[in-house]
């Protein structure tokens, strides 16, 4: 629960006991007699037996709720922290890395921590990715080179898969990470990278095609990091603050 419906939910416990107090029938304690807090516990309503009841029931009923829903799903939660964190992590982190590869095969300056569209559109423009080749693990743990175009889309292709585990957990996971993990996998990047898993079939000498997607996918991400350090978890921080890359 949140910090307004958690207070509303304490003051509805205070609200129903208070109100068991004044409509029960039973005396007030002999201490009580003659205070101030008298004219509070017998007036009007003592004796009123609907209130009574219907105060009881509210105050059962969240009883209830705390003991049977509340502070089992409290627990999961907890238990799952560990897991789900690792798994918003990577997502986060999958897409940072295809920046810094852009960034690091650009050999431009720009901030990767802030930086505009038209200056990473500029950094994908100044290098062919068919000409960069790296090393991966192919099928029958045989090492296989493959293009920039790949590793982008391998990037990727991490990052949804760790969405998938995520929202494996979803009665356990805040709404609003739901909602940005959402928006992250149907980004504009999530229909043009497959194109990148064949770039040596296609006749572009650049990443220009695909910067504005992978810029607006970036974003994207950082408004997660951002929404999952100020609800979830305060000691998150972007890789891209963490590494302060320049």
């Amino acid at each position: 629960m949140r910090s307004l419906p958690k207070f509303l939910f304490g003051l509805s416990i205070c609200f129903s006991f208070l109100l068991i107090l004044v409509a029960s029938t039973d005396p007030i304690l002999n201490c009580l007699s003659g205070t101030f807090i008298e004219p509070l516990l017998v007036n009007s309503l003592s004796g009123n037996s609907i209130v009574f009841n219907l105060s009881m029931g509210i105050l059962v009923s969240c009883i209830f709720y705390i003991i049977v829903v509340y502070l089992p799903e409290r627990q999961k939660r907890k238990d799952l922290a560990p897991e789900l964190d690792r798994h918003v992590a990577s997502v986060i982190y999958r897409v940072y890395a295809i920046v810094r590869d852009v960034h690091y095969e650009s050999q431009k300056s720009f901030d990767i921590a802030k930086f505009s569209e038209d200056e990473f559109r500029d950094a994908c423009k100044s290098f062919n990715p068919k000409l960069i080749l790296k090393l991966f693990q192919g099928s029958g743990m045989q090492s296989v080179h493959r293009d920039f175009g790949f590793q982008c889309f391998n990037n990727w292709s991490f990052a949804l898969k760790s969405i998938d585990e995520v929202m494996r957990y979803l009665p356990y996971v805040d709404t609003g990470l739901v909602k940005l993990l959402n928006e992250v996998r149907n980004c504009s990047f999530g229909i043009t990278s497959s194109s990148l898993n064949n770039l040596d079939k296609l006749t572009n000498t650049d990443m220009e095609a695909w910067a504005s997607c992978i810029y607006k996918a970036y974003t994207v991400t950082y408004k997660l990091s951002d929404y999952y350090k100020n609800n979830i978890n305060k000691n998150h921080v972007h890789p891209a603050e963490k590494n302060n890359v320049t």
